[in-house]
């Protein structure tokens, strides 16, 4: 199994972005145009104000293969929390995961 993480950004203002991860890209890419429509999260109503999904760009930034096969979407998620805090999107309002990073790099 693998996953993709990828953003979304505004063409016309590259600074407003969303960092996002998902198991099927092209799905994920068609849910996000649909939710665009209605949607009334922060992430889609900003679409919406800057012209909608003709604005947009979606940009795969790297695709993984699961390394633990019993709690895959934990780690879909965990990998998708080093992305967000090492770009820092301006359009995530959820964090993807509770990282508690002392104990997962056991550091004392």
């Amino acid at each position: 199994m693998s996953f993709t993480i990828y953003k979304i950004y505004l063409k016309d203002n590259p600074e407003l972005f969303y960092i996002g991860s998902t198991k099927n890209y092209r799905t994920r890419k068609n849910r996000h145009k649909s939710q665009t429509k209605t949607c009334k999260s922060f992430l889609h109503r900003t679409i919406r104000k800057h012209g909608g999904f003709d604005n947009i760009v979606f940009e795969k930034l790297e695709d993984y293969n699961y390394t633990f096969e019993d709690d895959e979407y934990q780690e879909q998620l965990f990998i998708e929390e080093i992305w967000v805090r090492h770009l820092q999107p301006t359009l995530n309002t959820n964090k993807p995961c509770k990282i508690n990073w002392k104990t997962y790099f056991k550091i004392e």
